[in-house]
């Protein structure tokens, strides 16, 4: 056999000639802390280690279950119809911007707070650098087509607003511990990715109509959330630190039957009755506006009020007139406790 620059079989088989980052025998755990250590440093000479890192199958719901309430949220935008997140807790934020700021991490724990815009724009850099590193390190294998086409998105405000943009399909989530500039801080980063890959926008001749069809299935199956809203009411101050379980809040009876449909933005979807269904609370759609939805109606005003001296000895006739006026709120709210909710017809 003549001598050539191609790897004989026996050779292949050891694996001489293999990219050490990538390719067959590269898992997404490897690439993920590959990643994660190799844009950390890149971007800002921080030192990261990835430790505990574990991957899970789950859907939307138990994935958004999963999220801290104070971790800095970042919509991670991928292939048409697709996005996934990462999640950064405080004390890994605290050391970007550490780093960024003093030029060092300090071993003070960051003090517990809500993330902001601006430290999303802080991490942008590491967040590219992972999913960019991410798709570089699983590149030839398997894995490859579920993590490649995405980037930093934005910020997100908490879990219930990501779970407005992402689809209710299984993710894979990933989870690490981490370790910032030799254990300053230690802290934790989770990524969610849809578990299946999707195809990217076609760029072939006729491909456009294809994404336009495919883009209008996607959100018509977008989730989104309506508020029913029976009773608008104003109350003082003092009345609404006062109340307390137990307490009754009066609803005028009238108002079972017209349930306020408002979207998010408060805008007025349409109208239903309230009843209930198989033992449940249940609306029935009674109407729907015409046109363009149409704007909330305003809280009504607070009447004028000014203060008046108290007098001390009170007349009968604001005796009986408070009187009549206490028992009125009981009735109310004695006719909304005891008001049978009837059933809605099949």
């Amino acid at each position: 056999m003549t001598q050539q620059s191609e790897l004989s079989t026996l050779q292949r088989k050891a694996g001489v000639g293999r990219d050490p980052l990538g390719g067959v025998g590269m898992t997404p755990l490897k690439a993920l802390r590959l990643a994660m250590a190799r844009a950390a440093q890149a971007q800002f000479s921080l030192a990261l280690r990835a430790t505990n890192l574990t991957q899970d199958r789950l859907r939307q719901a138990d994935l958004l279950a999963q999220i801290e309430p104070d971790a800095l949220l970042v919509l991670l935008d991928g292939p048409p119809g697709a996005h996934g997140f990462v999640a950064v807790d405080l004390q890994t934020l605290a050391s970007v911007i550490e780093v960024q700021t003093m030029g060092r991490v300090s071993a003070t724990p960051a003090q517990e707070r809500q993330p902001t815009r601006t430290d999303a724009a802080m991490v942008k850099p590491l967040i590219d650098g992972v999913v960019q590193g991410l798709v570089k390190y699983l590149k030839g294998s398997p894995d490859e087509s579920w993590a490649t086409g995405y980037e930093f998105g934005g910020w997100v405000e908490n879990a219930r607003l990501l779970g407005l943009r992402l689809k209710d399909v299984q993710y894979r989530l990933f989870c690490a511990d981490l370790e910032l500039a030799d254990g300053a801080k230690r802290g934790k980063l989770m990524m969610g990715l849809p578990a299946v890959g999707l195809r990217a926008v076609p760029d072939a001749e006729g491909g456009g109509q294809n994404w336009s069809k495919e883009l209008r299935e996607t959100l018509q199956a977008s989730r989104i959330e309506l508020d029913a809203v029976l009773y608008r009411t104003q109350m003082a101050l003092k009345q609404v630190l006062a109340l307390k379980p137990g307490d009754l809040v009066p609803v005028p009876v009238t108002t079972i039957g017209d349930v306020v449909i408002e979207g998010v933005d408060g805008r007025i979807i349409g109208h239903a009755r309230l009843g209930q269904q198989h033992g449940y609370r249940a609306l029935r759609i009674s109407g729907l506006p015409d046109g363009a939805p149409q704007q909330a109606p305003p809280m009504p005003p607070e009447p004028h009020m000014t203060e008046q001296p108290i007098s001390t000895d009170d007349s009968p006739e604001l005796v009986a007139s408070d009187a009549a006026n206490e028992a009125e709120q009981l009735r109310l709210q004695e006719g909304v406790a005891d008001h049978p909710v009837n059933p809605l017809s099949e």
